[in-house]
């Protein structure tokens, strides 16, 4: 009778090669710990480097990195450097840790009038938001562009913007939609508390987005966060 291969024998001797030498079994592949490090140190450098050059960058997917790093490696180094405090990871996008794009003094000035009005699910139109804050429309578009592209503020569509949680809450209740299959729009609306009209302009910015995907009457959720 042929002898079947003893996987936990052959694992076990991969272990002991690897404590013979500066190497780690990493995913059933034998990595030397230098080699290891030098990708992680590419991926951490890749990601201050961009950000450094565009601080309105809002963070890198996986698989935006140029580094050449093997992409069966790549979630778990930039995992490490999560774990290690070098990274933040949100929505899906990896980012240098306690990176903010700096504000201007008028920026912030308007970001904090703005706030009390969208911390919520269902903010205000920006029609409505000019006329409590006494700002004409063309003014506030003007104002809430730099802080949309320093993530700050995100611009749903010309009539609507959000703060970032609240976006992040609205995929959250598109994920556990999409993890029972394929949701309507009024399926969206009864889970996130939010009206009809609104509950449209954030799924059609989510497919606009590339976390949603339209397929008739329904969506599916195909990729990490918006």
């Amino acid at each position: 009778m042929g002898g079947e291969v003893d996987a936990g024998g052959e694992f076990d001797a991969l272990e002991e090669l690897s404590a013979g030498r500066d190497a780690t079994l990493r995913q059933g592949r034998l990595v030397s710990n230098e080699r290891w490090r030098r990708w992680r140190d590419a991926l951490a450098g890749e990601t201050t480097d961009r950000h450094r050059d565009d601080p309105a960058l809002q963070g890198l997917r996986e698989n935006e990195y140029r580094a050449e790093v093997p992409a069966t490696f790549r979630g778990a180094l930039l995992a490490e450097l999560v774990t290690a405090g070098v990274l933040e990871q949100r929505a899906g996008r990896f980012r240098p840790a306690q990176h903010r794009a700096a504000l201007s003094a008028e920026e912030q000035s308007l970001l904090a009038r703005l706030t009390p009005h969208l911390d919520q699910p269902q903010p205000p139109s920006l029609g409505d938001l000019g006329k409590r804050l006494r700002i004409p429309l063309a003014a506030l578009q003007r104002g809430i562009k730099p802080l949309a592209s320093k993530g700050e503020l995100v611009v749903v569509n010309d009539k609507r913007v959000y703060l970032p949680r609240h976006v992040d809450e609205l995929a959250e209740h598109a994920r556990r939609l999409a993890a029972a299959g394929p949701f309507t729009a009024r399926e969206f609306r009864d889970a996130s508390g939010v009206g009809r009209n609104v509950a449209i302009d954030v799924l059609e910015y989510f497919d606009r987005r590339r976390f949603t995907r339209r397929q008739g009457d329904t969506r599916i959720v195909v990729s990490e966060g918006p």
